[in-house]
């Protein structure tokens, strides 16, 4: 018999538990906003209700817990509460990198620190505590210039910890010698401290003001020439507080595993920093749908530059490889040099380490090279550009659009028309259609690439994507609010109708399989038991059309020779 996984973490935050520490649950999203009581997975017992907030009305609906789980629960906590330690955060590594730091205030001078090595400072500027008040202690940072440094102006890249966490994070996952060699590399303390311990970033403007003053001391202190945020976890949410608060001041930000608090104020922007969003699709920490509305939000209220790489299968951990290429493209939409974003875009495109190629985003940089240079174009052209470099730019792009010519010719071939999309799963022809898993993949990899958004207009693919969308929402709605009998006939009424909503609960199968083994006990029905078969079907069928998605990426050879056609293919069949 199957150990009752009712309480496994659901990937997608509906019962993805937080530390205590955690803030990750206060976000702008349609999806429910669910902050868990403690860090834990009950193995044992039948514990079917949760704590959970209500999507519509976000109030908080407490269920009982059976009483025999009590007095584990409460010793659990309290061992729990005594780590003080964001366990998330925690499993990337201890605070300090190996061999410890040496103190050096960039003030004193650069000229003899040594490229690629990693100092502390202390800032002018003081946190605060958890509750708001102002702390003696000044926030630190560590910082490293980059390889063969002769003191001219470089980029400089801010990493901002995740809770539980400070300055000492950044250095210890993000090595400078092989991460971002070329850059100024800065790792901060968040502006709160935690009475548990560590350090976090506090939500509201005054925080945002911290960091304000944090940043202006180092480009008065290193010579910049832009600044960009990466933030992981709540240094991701933060970053997009610190952007749209002072938007001037940064050139361009990198989200991961993060999204919108529902303090950080949007509001209509024709401009805005550039933004990348970085998230694991298996996130549990904080869910790949945040990711997804945070973007959603900010095209809504008129953000022109904001991207989001999903990393399918991957967690909340930190992903080297994938901040860099996230950082790389904010860069190349912000560089007034072509040939840095011809650059910047092969190295996005890169499949090194097994990685998929950002082939969408990288497009968008590089349709820079043939856009209007003038001061009220966003995204903004280059005032002076090479012919070797319009030719190589177009030369690349052509291999993207010929990769996607293929992708789209593969979908077309099994769907034929939006109504095939609009069919309920059960009623599909095959019961594993792996276009699903294709299409869903090559949606948001290529999204702006022509051949994908030819296919998806004659598709209608995001009105039919929106109803999708809508049926989840009420699947997860149920799952996290209703008694498993009541659940379960949902999500089978439900399921087939939101097959391409991508960022369904992982843990799904894993718990209607749980209550099916103990169906009798929950009264439930044996047509509603049926879900656990179509939400296997479901799976499989992604997972089929993702193995086809990936051959087909297999022939991507980002150096091979480019000759620049007459006319660019049509992005038909």
């Amino acid at each position: 018999m199957r150990v009752p996984a009712t309480l496994l973490p659901l990937s997608m935050g509906l019962t993805g538990f937080e530390p205590v520490t955690s803030r990750l649950s206060s976000v702008r999203s349609n999806q429910l906003s669910y902050k868990p009581s403690h860090g834990l997975i009950w193995p044992w017992g039948q514990v079917y209700p949760r704590l959970v907030y209500n999507a519509s009305t976000r109030t908080r609906v407490v269920v009982p817990f059976p009483m025999r789980c009590t007095v584990l629960m409460i010793a659990a906590v309290v061992l729990r509460l005594g780590t003080g330690v964001c366990t998330p955060c925690a499993q990337a590594g201890p605070l300090a990198p190996p061999g410890g730091l040496t103190e050096r205030q960039p003030s004193k001078g650069l000229q003899d620190a040594t490229p690629l090595t990693t100092y502390v400072a202390t800032s002018a500027v003081r946190g605060l505590d958890e509750g708001g008040e102002q702390v003696d202690e000044f926030l630190k940072y560590t910082w490293s210039l980059p390889e063969r440094f002769d003191g001219s102006a470089r980029d400089v890249v801010i990493i901002l910890p995740g809770t539980g966490l400070d300055h000492r994070w950044g250095p210890r996952v993000y090595e400078h010698a092989t991460w971002r060699p070329g850059d100024i590399v800065i790792s901060i303390d968040g502006t709160r401290e935690l009475v548990v311990g560590g350090r976090t970033f506090g939500k509201d403007a005054r925080d945002a003001t911290i960091f304000r003053d944090a940043t202006l001391e180092i480009i008065r202190a290193f010579p910049t020439r832009r600044i960009y945020l990466y933030g992981h976890n709540e240094g991701a949410f933060f970053t997009l507080l610190a952007a749209t608060s002072f938007p001037r001041l940064y050139n361009g930000i990198v989200v991961h595993g993060g999204g919108l608090w529902n303090s950080t104020r949007v509001g209509p922007s024709p401009r805005g920093v550039p933004i990348c969003f970085l998230h694991g699709t298996e996130d549990q920490v904080a869910p790949y749908l945040w990711a997804v509305d945070a973007r959603d939000e900010l095209v809504k209220n008129g953000f022109r530059i904001v991207g989001l790489r999903r990393v399918y299968g991957h967690k909340h951990e930190p992903e080297p490889g994938e901040a860099s290429a996230c950082i790389d493209f904010v860069m190349g939409m912000t560089t007034d040099k072509p040939e840095e974003a011809i650059e910047l875009a092969r190295r996005m495109l890169s499949s090194q380490n097994g990685r998929t190629p950002m082939f969408g985003l990288a497009d968008a940089v590089l349709a820079r090279l043939e856009l209007s240079a003038d001061k009220e174009a966003w995204p903004r052209g280059f005032k002076e550009i090479s012919e070797d470099a319009k030719r190589e730019g177009a030369g690349v792009r052509l291999q993207i659009q010929t990769l996607g010519l293929r992708h789209a010719g593969a979908l077309r071939a099994q769907i034929k028309d939006a109504q095939g999309l609009r069919q309920p799963l059960q009623e599909m022809d095959t019961p594993t259609p792996a276009w699903i898993g294709h299409l869903l993949a090559a949606r948001e990899d290529w999204r702006g690439v022509e051949a994908i958004e030819a296919l998806a207009a004659d598709l209608k693919l995001d009105e039919v994507l929106a109803e999708h969308d809508a049926a989840a929402r009420v699947l997860m709605e149920a799952l996290a609010t209703q008694e498993p009998k009541d659940a379960l006939a949902v999500i089978r009424r439900q399921i087939g109708k939101c097959a391409l909503f991508e960022p369904l609960p992982k843990n799904l199968l894993a718990i209607i399989e749980a209550w099916a083994d103990e169906a009798e006990m929950l009264k439930l029905k044996p047509e509603d038991v049926q879900a656990t078969v179509l939400v296997r079907q479901l799976l499989t069928a992604r997972q089929r059309g993702l193995e086809a998605y990936r051959q087909l990426n297999a022939s991507w050879v980002p150096d091979a020779p480019n000759a620049v056609p007459a006319a660019r293919p049509a992005a038909g069949p």
